[in-house]
């Protein structure tokens, strides 16, 4: 005899809406305590880099939060089943904790341990965003974490050709990254993905005092932020043609009715 194991039977849906709610609480609690703790470097600017953002930067977390607040009470809600176990399961789980225990490892100085754990964080948020269809990842960050590790600023306004290459790699890699998701989202777009990735690129511009970063970034941000609307705009310009389309057909039809 077979034995055939559902997984989808296995996970109970209250335990699991149970145990989203106590790590959104841990996740939530562990980041406030760093914020308002005793250590007034925390933050994406404990370590500078070439790509350390404007202070401002972090409040983008703020809202994260509120979505995931926003998650964690709308999974209370009945019909919400397929979607918590199918689209979430235990992700949502997995990658909370990793982002409490990053930002341990972050402000703790253990920067590769940091970084792994945030590749763990990134690979839970694709896969969510895969059942989903939404775009969220922690894409900055990692290569904030990178740059901690490898790329110190050590002159903030002179970094090295070294140095210049990889930055510009690194914003790059993230404005084709949003361009991406936005071409593959032709229908409807991804505003709040490009909006994240426009508002790392505008922070680091902001933040930044070489002038070849700044601008960079500058640029760079603001071709995120203008291709993000290029779905609305074709979704405007299809509706508007087929109006026109419909408009004419009806013309030619009165016409042939006269005649």
């Amino acid at each position: 005899m077979q034995l055939v194991v559902n997984t989808e039977q296995m996970t109970h849906p209250l335990l699991l809406r149970s145990f989203n709610l106590l790590v959104y609480v841990f996740f939530v609690s562990s980041s406030l305590y760093n914020v308002i703790g005793p250590d007034p470097s925390y933050g994406y600017g404990k370590y500078p880099t070439y790509l350390t953002p404007a202070p401002w930067a972090f409040a983008i977390w703020a809202v994260i939060y509120l979505l995931f607040g926003g998650f964690v009470i709308w999974q209370w809600f009945p019909e919400t089943d397929d979607v918590v176990i199918d689209a979430y399961g235990s992700w949502f789980i997995i990658a909370s904790l990793c982002g409490a225990v990053w930002h341990h490892f972050w402000e703790s100085g253990h920067l590769v341990l940091a970084l792994i754990v945030l590749l763990f964080a990134s690979a839970a948020v694709t896969i969510i965003y895969t059942n989903l269809h939404r775009l969220q990842g922690p894409l900055f960050v990692i290569w904030i974490n990178i740059f901690a590790i490898i790329a110190r600023a050590a002159e903030p306004r002179h970094p090295s050709i070294l140095q210049k290459i990889l930055v510009f790699f690194a914003l790059f890699q993230m404005t084709t990254t949003a361009v991406a998701y936005t071409e593959t989202k032709k229908e409807r777009g991804d505003l709040p993905g490009a909006f994240t990735i426009a508002w790392a690129l505008f922070a680091v511009s902001a933040g930044q005092k070489s002038k070849f970063v700044k601008y960079s970034a500058l640029v760079m941000g603001v071709v995120v932020a203008v291709h993000a609307f290029r779905p609305l705009v074709r979704r405007r310009r299809d509706s508007e043609r087929s109006q026109r389309e419909s408009l004419l057909g009806e013309g030619e039809e009165s016409r042939e009715e006269q005649v």
